[in-house]
C-alpha cells in the first residue's frame, strides 16, 4: 500500500516548536502550515484541506483546549494531535477524553513527533482501504443485482421476450424516459424495426435506417450521446440488436459498467435467439404462422414437379402478397405485424384444398401449391382467396395480390414457376381492375363497369356515339 503524505496545520506555543515540527514534516514528505492563534487556524481550516492538526494545549488562555473542543465538533475528518508539558497531565486528560489521536510529550523530538503522526498516517490507510472495500463490495453486488435481471431474459429463445427482458434490465441500471429496442428485419438487413418499447413511444422511431445504422461504432457496447445511451449487441460481424435510451441523464461509470454487462449478455441471448429461429424455419412447420416453412415447400414442389412430369399432369403455383406493406410496415409495430402474419396464413389455409400446400417464404410474402390443377383451377383459387381475405378487419386495408404460375406453360422447373408467378404479380399490381377499384367487383358487373350498357350510350344525328360522364371518366382513369 502506497504510503500517502498528510497535510498538516501547526498550531504552537512558540515559533521555535512551530519551526521545528514543520522542519520534521517535510523532511518526512508532508506538508505543514503554521497558525500561530486559534483565529489563524480556525482561518486555513475554512479555506483549506487539512489531514492533522497539531495543537499545542501551551497555548495562553486556554486557547489550545478550546481548539480542541472546536476541531472535534465541527471537523471529524480531521485528526488532532496534541502537544503537552508534563506538567499539563490534566489538561491531556481532557484532551483525551474529547477524542484526540495521541499526545506529544514537550518538548519535542523528530522521532516522538513522526511516531505519533505515522498513526494518523496509519489511521488514514486504513480509511481509505476500507473506502475501497466498501467500493468493491458495492460493485460486487451491484454486478450481482445486474446478472441476476439479466438472467431473466437470458434463458428466453424468442427475439421478443428477450428485448423486453433487456429493456427491464436497463430501466433498474439507468433513468430513461423512454427506451426501445431494435431487431434487424432481415439476418444482415439495413433496417431495424422497433420490436419492444418503454416509455413514451413517440420518444423514439419505429425504424432505424442506414443513415442510422452509419453512426454506430461496432468496437463499443455502449454509445453515449447528448441526453441517450445506445447499447449495441454486436456478434462478430453481424449487429444482432440495438437498445435506444432515450432522455438519459449523467451516467456514472458504475452504470456505464452494469450497461456493457446488459449489452454483453444480450448479444448472446440475441445470437442465440436467432439460431433457435433459424432452427425452427429449417423444419417443416412455420413457427409463426400455420403454414409450411420453404425448406419443407421446396421439397414437395420438387417431387411434384417430378409426378407431373411423369405423368403428364399439370399443376400451379400461387404467390400471394400484400400491397403497399413493405410502406406500411413503417407504421405497425411488431404485434401487429405478427397478427397480421397470422391472419393472412390462416385465410389462405380455409381458402385453399387440404391437398395443397400453404408455405411461409418471407415475412410478407406466402406460397401455395396446388397438384393436380391447371390455370381455370388456379384463377378460381385466386377469386375464393381474394373472397376470403377481402373479409378481414386484420389486415389493415392492405390488398391481396395473387400471381399464377402453371406447369408446364410457364416453366418446368421452380425458379420459372416462380418468375412467372412474380411477373404476373406485378402485372397485378399496376393492372386496369386495381386501378379501377374492380378486384372484388362481380364478373358482369366489371363488364358493366367497363364497357357500359345500351342505356350508357346515345347515337347522335351525325352517327357519333356519345357516352355518359361517369363512363367516360372511368375510360378516363385507364
Amino acid at each position: 500500500m502506497q504510503r500517502p503524505s498528510l497535510s498538516v496545520l501547526v498550531c504552537a506555543a512558540s515559533d521555535a516548536e512551530a519551526e521545528f515540527a514543520t522542519r520534521v514534516l517535510t523532511d518526512h514528505g508532508d506538508h505543514a502550515e503554521i497558525a500561530m492563534s486559534v483565529t489563524a487556524a480556525l482561518t486555513r481550516l475554512a479555506a483549506e484541506t487539512f489531514h492533522v492538526a497539531l495543537v499545542s494545549l501551551s497555548l495562553p488562555r486556554g486557547d489550545g483546549l478550546a481548539l480542541v473542543h472546536h476541531l472535534r465538533a465541527l471537523h471529524g475528518d480531521v485528526d488532532v494531535l496534541v502537544m503537552a508539558e508534563p506538567s499539563e497531565l490534566e489538561e491531556s486528560g481532557h484532551a483525551m477524553a474529547l477524542g484526540v489521536l495521541a499526545t506529544v510529550v514537550l518538548p519535542l523530538t523528530g522521532d516522538g513527533l513522526m511516531v505519533t503522526v505515522d498513526r494518523a498516517r496509519e489511521r488514514r490507510m486504513l480509511i481509505r482501504e476500507r473506502e475501497r472495500l466498501a467500493r468493491e463490495r458495492e460493485g460486487s453486488e451491484r454486478r450481482n443485482a445486474t446478472y441476476a435481471r439479466c438472467a431473466a431474459f437470458v434463458a428466453e429463445t424468442d427475439a421478443s421476450a428477450v428485448a423486453q427482458g433487456v429493456l427491464d434490465a436497463c430501466a433498474a441500471e439507468v433513468e430513461a424516459t423512454a427506451s426501445a429496442v431494435y431487431l434487424p428485419e432481415l439476418p444482415a438487413a439495413v433496417r431495424y424495426l422497433r420490436v419492444a418499447t418503454s416509455g413514451d413511444p413517440a420518444a423514439t422511431p419505429a425504424m432505424l435506417d442506414a443513415e442510422d445504422l452509419a453512426h454506430i461504432d461496432p468496437t463499443l457496447s455502449v454509445q453515449e450521446r447528448a441526453g441517450s445511451i445506445q447499447l449495441n449487441a454486436m456478434g462478430g460481424a453481424d449487429l444482432f440488436a440495438i437498445v435506444e435510451l432515450a432522455g438519459v441523464g449523467a451516467v456514472d461509470d458504475a452504470a456505464k459498467g452494469a450497461l456493457e454487462v446488459v449489452a454483453g449478455l444480450a448479444t448472446a441471448a440475441f445470437s442465440a435467439a436467432r439460431k433457435v429461429e433459424a432452427i425452427a424455419r429449417a423444419g417443416i412447420k412455420d413457427p409463426d404462422t400455420s403454414a409450411y416453412t420453404f425448406a419443407y415447400f421446396g421439397d414437395a414442389a420438387g417431387r411434384e414437379i417430378d409426378r407431373a412430369a411423369r405423368h403428364g399432369r399439370r399443376f400451379s403455383l400461387l404467390t400471394v402478397s400484400l400491397d403497399g406493406l413493405e410502406d406500411g410496415r413503417r407504421l405497425l409495430g411488431i404485434e401487429d405485424m405478427r397478427t397480421l402474419r397470422r391472419s393472412l396464413a390462416d385465410a389462405l389455409l380455409d381458402a385453399v384444398r387440404d391437398s395443397d400446400v400453404v408455405a411461409r417464404v418471407e415475412d410478407d410474402e406466402l406460397y401455395v401449391l396446388l397438384p393436380e390443377t391447371g390455370l381455370l383451377g388456379a384463377l378460381a383459387c385466386r377469386r375464393r382467396i381474394c373472397n376470403r381475405l377481402a373479409g378481414l378487419a386484420d389486415l389493415g386495408g392492405f390488398q391481396p395480390i395473387v400471381g399464377i404460375g402453371v406447369f408446364p406453360n410457364d416453366g418446368r422447373d421452380l425458379g420459372r414457376l416462380l418468375r412467372a408467378a412474380r411477373r404476373r404479380t406485378e402485372g397485378s399490381r399496376v393492372g386496369v381492375f386495381r386501378r379501377l377499384e374492380l378486384t372484388h367487383v362481380p364478373f358482369w358487373q366489371a363488364v358493366t363497369r367497363l364497357l357500359g350498357s345500351v342505356d350508357d350510350m346515345a347515337l347522335g344525328r351525325d352517327g357519333s356515339i356519345a357516352i355518359h360522364r361517369d363512363l367516360q371518366e372511368a375510360h378516363d382513369d385507364l
